[in-house]
């Protein structure tokens, strides 16, 4: 029980600061009214997506170098952290410049 203890607690705490970030900015834009809080919604439609794409590359990446890690491959578990850190750059510069440049479009997407 304590080594899934171990292992679980970080992400509750993930968890809780992504809620607690959540409840802040809606209390804090609320103050502006109706038209600013639906705004963050529909902003954090966009937020998630990138954010669930940079989960998927880190659950990808925790089991290539676990794996290499079993069969004493460090080379190869060094070369993926490399690319998936590589990758990471490169996603997260796409989505800035789309999400700053065309984010009033993608939020008119969404009705």
């Amino acid at each position: 029980m304590k080594r899934l203890w171990n292992l679980a607690w970080p992400m509750m705490i993930l968890g809780s600061s992504r809620v607690a970030m959540r409840t802040t900015d809606v209390l804090v834009v609320g103050f502006l009214g109706a038209w600013a809080t639906a705004s963050i919604g529909l902003g954090d439609v966009w937020l998630r997506l990138v954010l669930f794409i940079g989960l998927g590359l880190g659950a990808g990446t925790v089991a290539r170098v676990s794996q290499s890690f079993g069969r004493e491959e460090y080379k190869e578990a060094d070369r993926t952290m490399t690319q998936a850190a590589l990758l990471s750059v490169i996603v997260g510069t796409a989505a800035t410049v789309i999400l700053w440049f065309f984010g009033p479009e993608l939020i008119r997407l969404l009705g």
